[in-house]
């Protein structure tokens, strides 16, 4: 997948310089079912309790992360929910309106990148830096030139490009070992474990398996991928699933082997998807995967019963 096809309206540093905090995206959610208008809203502030540029902030990253979008256009435009971000904050049917299971975490931080992804330097760095560690200081002249030759794109300052490159160290970055819950309350992706600032100079991706990421949630975010990448087979190997561009493995930074166990332990306890041995390639196969994904998410999030205790085991 090209950057050009996972990043349809690029912006840059729309953030303000403020990662996202713990509690942002279910406030988002939650003001524009009471004022659809909230954002552009003179008492946006007080309504949600926090200063001018963070309002702008919360609705950025309520967008980027897929909760809510904006309908209309001009002087109507008003904002709305999206069908992922009921599923997940609906106060009533959601499946994890306060983010208390670590299969969130993972699903938002894929839905980050997804298509259509508004953080084109974040998927820039996490998807061309083929290298485990970076040096800092060498980010924002590659990011630079690396935009600087889309011809579809306007090129932005280098100020924005820097921004956008510390809100991502930040977002995902501690350089204590042991997060304390003011690390996870400022930013609960840090508990992701994906990026590690050995120093001020140097950052590298983590690579291995990963805490709090069930097998039927790396399986959901597959199939996620074969659908927004359109790819028409009902089958596809692992080893695309984690070199190409916008896949799994880069976006959760996982290799094939390590991938392929979680996909094969999903396919064990459910009969949606199935692993093989495909001429010498461990290949996932499956029927519909926009279907079989919506049903997998469904899967995850269902509430255990006395007669169906299976589910328990893959959210582990």
């Amino acid at each position: 997948m090209l950057v050009t096809d996972a990043v349809k309206s690029p912006t840059f540093a729309h953030h303000e310089s403020f990662h996202l905090r713990y509690g942002w995206l279910k406030k988002a959610y939650n003001q524009i079912l009471k004022d659809d208008r909230i954002f552009s809203q003179d008492d946006a502030t007080v309504k949600l309790g926090v200063g001018k540029n963070m309002v702008r902030a919360i609705r950025f990253w309520g967008m980027a992360n897929k909760i809510i979008t904006t309908s209309g256009a001009g002087k109507n435009t008003t904002m709305i929910p999206t069908d992922m971000g009921r599923k997940i904050f609906d106060d009533k049917d959601g499946y994890d309106p306060y983010l208390e299971k670590p299969d969130t975490l993972w699903l938002l931080h894929w839905l980050l990148f997804a298509p259509p992804c508004k953080i084109p330097v974040w998927w820039i760095i996490i998807n061309e830096f083929p290298a485990t560690n970076i040096k800092i200081d060498n980010l924002t002249e590659s990011v630079m030139s690396r935009i600087t030759n889309i011809p579809e794109w306007k090129t932005p300052s280098p100020k924005s490009i820097k921004k956008d490159i510390d809100v991502f160290i930040h977002t995902y970055t501690t350089r204590q070992d042991k997060l304390s819950m003011e690390d996870y309350l400022d930013c609960p992706f840090r508990q992701l474990h994906l990026v590690k600032q050995s120093s001020r100079e140097m950052m590298r991706f983590v690579f291995g398996n990963k805490y709090g990421l069930s097998p039927l949630m790396a399986a959901f975010a597959c199939l996620d991928f074969i659908d927004k990448a359109k790819i028409t087979s009902k089958s596809i190997s692992v080893s695309r699933l984690v070199t190409e561009a916008g896949s799994v493995g880069n976006i959760f930074k996982m290799g094939e082997n390590d991938l392929a166990d979680l996909l094969r332990e999903a396919s064990d306890h459910s009969n949606l998807i199935k692993m093989d041995n495909v001429n010498g390639n461990q290949t996932l196969m499956f029927d519909s995967a926009h279907d079989t994904s919506m049903d997998i998410l469904k899967m995850i999030y269902k509430k255990p019963t006395k007669s169906k205790q299976n589910v328990e085991v893959l959210i582990r």
